[in-house]
């Protein structure tokens, strides 16, 4: 008996010696590509070694499934998006419009902004962003229809170790004056509730998805963009977002509708730097700035408050479109067409486009064509993100989700 103990305890520490090697060599394999093993209540995933984060300006959206004669369509056009590398996981994706109008009959303008990801997975998604003729402007009846538009967006991983959350179709619906469906006072608000706190205050974008949303003497069409974070917390922060009806509400153009946004929040830490600014105004015009306006387009250039290590990737989103209290007064806050673009990124800044137009001859009959100033946002993130060692804040494990674990008060990767 002794002896058969002796050889089954051989075999035993050989059999886990060789299971043991096996696994190192998996994992040896598995760096090599790129990844870890990590594990929580008993179930393993990989995780990436890095914060992958992907970007593009101004994708051309303009594919259709019911196409219209004049270039419109039925629905909304749209792109199929390949990621340049797969990801783990489905990442986190935010669109923002870039230019909406892109339609010659429309002139370039629009009542309607349409923008945002669906159908996202670990290799693409698809891109939905449109426009929609003024007053029938592509022909009789075409009001209502899409117009093709340029958007832009971003990826990021969506491992918890990487620090990002997201949401999207969120409508919001508080107003502390409410007027028949419409915001007398301020914007429509909604309070947004992080799934798990961080660890410090997080840096949040916000995007107009469809402005408007809304029916009524609305007719979910818009002349204004309002979409931005305010109060932004570790636990969350209060998500503004509406358009503003056309004459249509006659004595109620002013007020606010109901619309429909999305979010990113990502914390910055040192092992991947993020970094945000909010109202910021376009008020530089290359040119000569006539009744208010810039032919050649309002901008601003933008410098990090700390730079990076090397040119970051960089999304901007209109907040404030137009901007009634900045250069262009005369716009009293409406416009008729939409672009926000950021261009000549370096690690220590950008040059951000972002203009309205005057709708109609309201800067004067010269100037219809021109740019209104604006207000945007931007989130700049280090182009080579490193896994961070705890990012969000926890009491249990149970406040963590994924391979994470909850020790002196943070969420830490569990690695096997």
């Amino acid at each position: 008996m002794i002896i058969n103990n002796s050889i089954n305890s051989k075999q035993y520490f050989s059999r886990n010696f060789i299971l043991k090697v096996v696994i190192i060599t998996a994992l040896i394999f598995l760096g090599s590509m790129g990844l870890a093993l990590y594990s929580h209540n008993s179930q393993i995933s990989a995780s990436p070694s890095v914060c992958r984060v992907e970007n593009k300006q101004a994708v051309l959206v303009n594919d259709c499934t019911n196409p219209i004669a004049g270039g419109l369509c039925a629905e909304s056009f749209y792109k199929d998006i390949t990621f340049d590398q797969p990801y783990a996981i489905a990442p986190h994706v935010i669109v923002t419009p870039n230019h909406i109008s892109e339609s010659s009959c429309a002139g370039s303008t629009t009542d309607k902004v349409v923008c945002y990801p669906s159908n996202i997975t670990a290799t693409g998604f698809r891109l939905y962003c449109s426009g929609s003729p003024t007053n029938d402007d592509c022909g009789a009846g075409t009001n209502g229809y899409s117009t093709p538009a340029t958007a832009n967006w971003m990826a990021t991983d969506a491992s918890l170790s990487c620090g990002a959350l997201s949401e999207h179709g969120i409508t919001p619906t508080e107003c502390t004056n409410n007027e028949d469906g419409l915001c007398a006072m301020g914007s429509f608000t909604k309070q947004i509730t992080f799934p798990i706190p961080y660890l410090s205050t997080p840096n949040v974008i916000v995007t107009a998805e469809n402005v408007s949303n809304q029916g009524a003497c609305v007719g979910g069409v818009t002349d204004q963009i309002l979409c931005f974070p305010s109060s932004i917390r570790t636990t969350g922060f209060t998500l503004n977002c509406s358009g503003s009806p056309l004459a249509s509400c006659k004595t109620s153009e002013g007020f606010k509708s109901l619309a429909t946004a999305g979010w990113l929040a990502m914390e910055s830490t040192n092992q991947c730097k993020v970094q945000s600014q909010h109202a910021l105004e376009t008020a530089e015009c290359p040119g000569e700035i006539l009744n208010e306006t810039c032919a050649l387009g309002f901008r601003k250039a933008v410098v990090f408050p700390e730079p990076f290590s090397a040119a970051p990737k960089v999304i901007v989103s209109p907040e404030l479109i137009s901007d009634s209290s900045g250069v262009s007064k005369c716009a009293q806050g409406a416009s008729d067409a939409y672009k926000c673009e950021a261009i000549d990124v370096t690690a220590t800044g950008f040059t951000a486009i972002c203009w309205g137009s005057p709708k109609a001859d309201e800067c004067g009959a010269a100037q219809e064509e021109s740019t209104t100033s604006a207000k945007f946002s931007y989130m700049a993130v280090d182009s080579g993100c490193s896994l961070s060692s705890t990012i969000f804040s926890c009491a249990r494990d149970l406040d963590c989700a994924g391979a994470q674990a909850c020790s002196a008060g943070g969420c830490y990767p569990e690695v096997w």
